[in-house]
Order: C-alpha cells, then sequence, then structure tokens
C-alpha cells in the first residue's frame, strides 16, 4: 500500500507537530518539577531517605535542595531532551520543508 504525496506530508507534518509538544512539555515540565522540588523538599542531606544530591533551583528566589538520585536525573535530564527534540524538529523541517521559514512556495 503505498502512501500518496499528501497523506505523507500530512505524517511529516504530524510528526514535526509531536516534536515540538514533546520538547515545550520538557521544558515547562522542568519549571513546574523546579518549583514543586522548592516547596517540597529538604533544605539539607538527608542519608536516610537517600536525598544526597544538592541542586540549587532558580525558581522564585533560589534555594539549594536534596535530591535522590533519581529525582536529580529527572531534572537534569529535561533541559537537553527540550534542546534535543527542537534541533530533531528543527532539522527534519529543513528537509521536508513543511513550515516557515523553509516552506516550499506551490
Amino acid at each position: 500500500m503505498a502512501l500518496t504525496k499528501e497523506w505523507s506530508k500530512l505524517l511529516q507534518k504530524s510528526f514535526l507537530v509531536f516534536l515540538i509538544v514533546l520538547g515545550l512539555t520538557c521544558f515547562s515540565s522542568k519549571f513546574l518539577l523546579d518549583a514543586y522540588y522548592l516547596g517540597n523538599r529538604p533544605r539539607e542531606p538527608r542519608t536516610e531517605e537517600g536525598r544526597t544530591y544538592s541542586q540549587f533551583i532558580k525558581v522564585s528566589y533560589g534555594a539549594t535542595v536534596f535530591l535522590t538520585r533519581r529525582e536529580h536525573l529527572l531534572s537534569e535530564s529535561l533541559m537537553p531532551m527540550f534542546g534535543g527534540f527542537f534541533l530533531i524538529g528543527y532539522f527534519l523541517n529543513r528537509r521536508w520543508k513543511l513550515f516557515a521559514p523553509f516552506k516550499k512556495d506551490k
């Protein structure tokens, strides 16, 4: 079953929009997560709970909180994921020329 050109373009556009939404989700999650950590995580290490990874939170006035390894990895990986999704989307758009400024004129 061969895809028509219109279906192919629609799938490509849908994939690019999906990448943009994923990138924006990572970006906003970083700030929401930092705000949550600022209000709900201790300001001193608690080794019995595994909260030994310090992280400076820049939301609001800023403070250092202590996180578990899992929380720290999640918080540190959101911004690189945001950048990765947007770069992939940017270069795919350059190749496919679907959205401005690379859009082909008919």
